[in-house]
């Protein structure tokens, strides 16, 4: 079971590559067709084209921000939509998907777009077009229409059951390699991690049961499993303070319930992740 990231070559370039040839064929076919029929003698088309006057052209300057804000506007109500469906469905989703550098990155070209146009708006002059920043406003907000097919693909992927659970998994062991090493604030932090996505995991394993999604199920029974294994492997490099049940998972239920002895037993043989391993499987089967 793996969450292999899309291609970007085939997600990314090659979409947004064939919206914007087949929108700028058609668009300067018939420009220059225009061009041809009725335009004065004395320029071509291309020369013509990207003649700036700023008498003509500060309106639709005006709308390039516009237009932006319009498309970032689409993007984040349908986006919002999809992830609070996740959500409600897989608890971390929304936390996942504001930490993914795609979705931040698609984010933060929309703002930065729509901030340079916003002051390219009052750049005009009489006298003066700011051609090269005005081509590049033009280039940002048509890269940003043709973003949004892609982007919307990649959301649909990331939020793909068995993705949120891989993605659940690999996190949790990326963390646990590092707490393993660590001590003090880091290692509590850590284990907190650790624990959250095992009971993350025994959340989606009890909600997909409840729902008879069988797939669903299985695939977080085999993510907890696939987790443990990693972990026992990295477990021999494990620091004391790993082993110590810090304030970050003291409070979690199934420790608070129990009594020191207990708890001193847990550390003494360095067993409390596989210890909670078994009560969530106990939780999944009873």
């Amino acid at each position: 079971m793996s969450a292999t990231r899309p291609s970007f070559r085939q997600k990314w370039l090659l979409p947004m590559a064939t919206l914007t040839s087949a929108a700028l064929v058609v668009f300067w076919g018939f420009y220059a067709l225009d061009h041809l029929i009725a335009a004065p003698a004395g320029q071509g088309p291309v020369r013509r084209y990207f003649h700036f006057d700023p008498d003509s052209i500060t309106d639709a300057v005006s709308s390039l921000a516009g237009m932006m804000a319009a498309v970032f506007g689409i993007v984040i109500t349908v986006v919002s939509i999809i992830v609070q469906l996740s959500a409600d469905r897989y608890t971390g989703v929304a936390r996942m998907f504001m930490r993914d550098r795609v979705n931040l990155g698609v984010m933060g070209y929309y703002v930065i777009a729509c901030v340079c146009g916003v002051w390219l708006s009052v750049a005009l002059k009489e006298d003066y077009v700011p051609r090269i920043a005005l081509v590049a406003m033009m280039s940002a907000t048509t890269g940003g229409f043709v973003l949004m097919a892609p982007y919307f693909g990649y959301v649909f992927w990331f939020l793909e059951p068995m993705n949120i659970i891989t993605r659940i998994r690999s996190e949790a062991a990326r963390t646990v390699g590092r707490g393993l090493r660590e001590s003090g604030a880091a290692c509590e932090s850590a284990q907190a991690s650790a624990l959250g996505a095992m009971e993350e995991l025994t959340d989606i394993t009890s909600n997909s049961i409840s729902g008879k999604d069988k797939i669903i199920a299985s695939g977080a029974v085999d993510a907890l499993k696939d987790f443990t294994l990693e972990y026992l492997k990295k477990k021999p490099t494990a620091s004391d303070a790993w082993f110590r049940i810090g304030g970050g998972i003291r409070q979690n239920p199934d420790f608070v319930a129990m009594d020191p002895e207990s708890l001193g037993d847990l550390e003494r043989q360095r067993t409390w992740v596989e210890w909670k391993v078994m009560r969530q499987y106990l939780g999944i089967y009873n």
